[in-house]
């Protein structure tokens, strides 16, 4: 590509990354032609106390899109952090609520959990850890233990005046009662700054899903487009 030469080299990593997110949106959308895709929006609001504390309530809706949008699903969480034990690490706990549409019905599930975020910068890059465990109480079910492991990895260099910055993130959710890995999310995408207190990001998530059958297990992929925003006071 001997045109990149006329760019700074900045301007030559983001083009490859935004080239790179293309085609592999590209392939995967393609291999998910028959899929109905899934859309989310969320939204966090940040409060900050001092330099240590600081509370936030997150706010998700997943939509389906079966030839019209149709929200399925509303995710709640109310939480603490504490960010005054050492520089590269947050420490929080938090109430969720979770509300699925099955069929016509809506069922709940409350989850408290904690979570121990691990951060490091070095060699152009950010990257987080963040290591949660869930107890689940659902409306209709038995009691449940989840293990969710974040890794995030983001560009240390942010381009143009809006601050972009790429990222990509994998998820993995792990069921201590099924002793069984649930889910794996792998996103990928880029945050932006809004205005002052307003960031947002926009990625494409490939989320699999483990189904354990009668006779046998298998893993379900299912794509989404995801804008996210956060609002800080």
């Amino acid at each position: 590509m001997r045109f990149l030469k006329l760019f700074p080299s900045d301007f030559q990593a983001l083009f490859i990354f935004i080239f790179l997110i293309g085609a592999y949106l590209s392939m995967t959308s393609a291999a998910q032609a028959e899929v109905n895709p899934r859309y989310r929006y969320s939204n966090t609001f940040v409060k900050s106390f001092n330099q240590d504390w600081s509370a936030f309530l997150y706010q998700e809706f997943d939509t389906d899109n079966h030839g019209h949008p149709d929200l399925n699903a509303i995710d709640q969480e109310l939480g603490l952090v504490y960010s005054g034990a050492a520089r590269w690490l947050d420490l929080g706990m938090a109430m969720g609520r979770y509300d699925g549409k099955s069929g016509a019905n809506w069922d709940d599930i409350n989850f408290p959990f904690q979570f121990i975020t691990l951060k490091w910068a070095g060699c152009g890059v950010e990257v987080s850890d963040r290591n949660r465990v869930e107890e689940e109480y659902p409306e209709h079910g038995a009691y449940d233990t989840r293990y969710r492991n974040d890794l995030t990895l983001a560009t240390a260099k942010k381009w143009t005046p809006f601050e972009l910055q790429p990222f990509i993130s994998d998820e993995i959710f792990y069921d201590f009662d099924a002793r069984y890995l649930a889910e794996d999310q792998l996103i990928i995408g880029f945050n932006f700054k809004v205005t002052k207190n307003i960031t947002a990001a926009l990625s494409y998530m490939m989320d699999e899903s483990h189904i354990r059958g009668a006779n046998k297990d298998f893993w379900k992929d299912q794509p989404m487009a995801i804008l996210t925003t956060t609002i800080s006071f």
